[in-house]
């Protein structure tokens, strides 16, 4: 009785309904609050993703879009032609063994690379905070 009259107070601007594992279903209300006074200063809230690194709005509604690691498509082609070559040798010969390290080699410079850009976005935010 408390959820329904807490509901009926404000506009309910979308409904979700999902299902869990085991069958159970949930339903998820989004709604409006009614806006507060403003505060001092400035806030800006941002949502971390996969695809861009962060996504932000301020108080006023300005984005900001942080893009994320630009390299990957160029890394991911050189793992994959020395995934390819190593497939093609005999496990524990000289070739497979030296296309092994190379393969840990770029692996890992990627990783540093993505997160040197993780990083640096990191200092730039607590800057513009």
């Amino acid at each position: 009785m408390l959820a329904s009259a807490y509901i009926k107070e404000r506009e309910i601007r979308e409904v979700a309904i999902s299902r869990d594992g085991r069958g159970n279903y949930y339903a998820s209300f989004s709604y409006r609050e009614p806006e507060e006074a403003k505060r001092d200063g400035d806030t800006v809230a941002f949502d971390l993703g996969i695809k861009t690194l962060a996504t932000g709005v301020n108080e006023e509604g300005r984005t900001y879009h942080i893009g994320g690691f630009k390299g990957s498509r160029w890394y991911n082609k050189q793992l994959d032609k020395l995934r390819s070559k190593r497939s093609k040798c005999k496990k524990k010969s000289r070739r497979y063994l030296h296309l092994s390290k190379v393969y840990k080699r770029v692996s890992q410079r990627k990783r540093n690379k993505k997160r040197h850009r993780i990083l640096s976005h990191d200092d730039w935010l607590r800057e513009l905070s």
